[in-house]
């Protein structure tokens, strides 16, 4: 990337690329947290995927010779961060909230193995043998967009949360979720999903909802 820079200036903006990713995470945590509980988990995940997807993709081109810009890479590194922030804190409540409560911890904890086969799966493309080439490594992070085409193709079918919907009063829609994860014979009671901790969350998570509460 610019490699007319300076080197003290190719450093610093290195260094910034780094940083300003994980100030994205930080940001996109608070920001989809309040998305999550105002909207549900299920839009607030295409959103998060879809904005990390943008920031890969402008990752991906920005050290192409027709941009060739560090400037691109670096928006590319926050918007990344930004996504991942979100959906860090969305597929955690989303896994907890549609998992009966005896089964919870298992299933959210599966998250986090499948983030690292993620991880092992870029480290080896961009080894040397492989993909680690100067004029290559961009491309991994394009290849990495495709990790995601799962969750696109299959979104249609994805469940909503049961328990968010109800605390949103919407019970029909909740009993049809419960029906599509649990089967065709499932009600409230035999899914034996927390529903009361999400409307007690719902009341007190969001920033809005914290503000409005009288103090002493």
């Amino acid at each position: 990337l610019e490699k007319s820079k300076p080197g003290s200036d190719a450093v610093f903006l290195y260094s910034l690329a780094t940083s300003l990713y994980f100030l994205g995470c930080l940001l996109g945590g608070l920001l989809f947290t309040e998305l999550s509980t105002k909207y549900g988990r299920k839009i607030n995940m295409l959103i998060s995927t879809s904005v990390n997807c943008l920031g890969l993709i402008l990752m991906g081109i920005a050290p192409l010779n027709a941009i060739d810009s560090i400037e691109l890479f670096i928006v590319g590194r926050v918007i990344a961060g930004f996504a991942l922030g979100g959906l860090g804190v969305t597929v955690i409540v989303y896994i907890s909230e549609i998992t009966p409560l005896l089964k919870r911890g298992a299933y959210t904890a599966v998250s986090m193995p499948a983030h690292l086969v993620g991880s092992l799966i870029v480290m080896i493309l961009q080894m040397d043998q492989i993909m680690g080439k100067e004029d290559l490594w961009n491309f991994v992070l394009l290849i990495c967009t495709s990790f995601s085409l799962p969750f696109f193709i299959t979104y249609k079918w994805i469940p909503n949360s049961p328990p968010y919907l109800r605390s949103q009063g919407k019970d029909q829609e909740a009993l049809e979720a419960v029906k599509q994860l649990f089967g065709p014979d499932s009600t409230f009671e035999s899914c034996k999903l927390d529903f009361d901790s999400v409307k007690n969350q719902q009341q007190t998570s969001s920033w809005s909802s914290a503000n409005r509460q009288p103090r002493p």
